[in-house]
């Protein structure tokens, strides 16, 4: 464990963004032509955010960008949003990665992520041309999701109105419904067949990709609990990722 965090403080900057301080790590591959774009999951009350899959990619010919969503009240996160309406850790969550794709010049960009990952992933990743989206089991409702969490709910919202709830929940659908960069994009959706996030988050979300018109292909797998997602995304997202690194398909 000290280790890892040890690691993770020498290699952590921070970037700027107004009054924003995001945190992310950068690993570089000499000659790399893709950026693979990694988004931190949910954690566990009491837990603060980390950053997920480094291990998993490592060793792969591509630059890699981990950005960390440790925002909120507990530090867990906002979903790469922040307060609405101006949702300023999105906006600055967006400039990062603009900044990193204008100082590499990749050929193809990969947002990846499970989960918050996922939310994240498919919210920012929607708003560069020509991406791919590489996600597993996206919380896709997340103000019905958290309606307990009243810490996370006043983050979001400050006044927890049921207007403001629907507004939270709706924000990545019209986000995806609202994409003029669909017809560029692809979507590689893993996902279980058989957990508790099926009939909220799992349907609705691919309800959209197929009512929108996007590109995208999904994987289902059969575990019972959305907890076991990190046991099966790590080896989806590495062959994934080897996908596009060997054919750029």
């Amino acid at each position: 464990y000290f280790v890892t965090k040890f690691k993770v403080l020498r290699e952590q900057k921070v970037y700027k963004f107004q009054e924003i301080s995001l945190k992310y790590i950068y690993k570089a591959k000499k000659q790399a032509d893709v950026l693979v774009v990694v988004f931190s999951a949910c954690t566990r009350p009491g837990l603060k955010a980390r950053y997920n899959y480094v291990k998993t990619l490592d060793g792969l010919n591509c630059n890699r960008l981990y950005i960390l969503d440790d925002f909120g009240y507990d530090q867990r996160g906002s979903y790469y949003l922040g307060h609405m309406p101006e949702f300023k850790e999105l906006e600055a969550t967006v400039s990062l990665v603009q900044k990193v794709m204008k100082d590499t010049k990749p050929r193809q960009v990969l947002f990846c992520g499970s989960c918050k990952g996922g939310y994240g992933a498919l919210n920012i990743g929607s708003r560069f041309e020509n991406s791919v989206m590489i996600v597993g089991e996206p919380t896709y409702r997340i103000a019905t999701e958290f309606k307990l969490a009243e810490d996370l709910m006043r983050y979001w919202m400050g006044s927890v109105t049921e207007e403001n709830i629907e507004y939270v929940d709706s924000y990545l659908e019209n986000q995806l419904r609202n994409n003029s960069y669909i017809g560029s994009q692809k979507v590689c959706f893993f996902y279980s067949e058989k957990d508790e996030y099926v009939k909220l988050h799992t349907d609705p979300l691919l309800q959209t990709f197929y009512e929108a018109g996007y590109d995208f292909e999904k994987e289902p797998a059969q575990f019972r609990a959305h907890a076991d997602l990190g046991l099966y995304f790590p080896e989806y997202l590495k062959k994934k990722v080897q996908q596009y690194l060997c054919d750029g398909k």
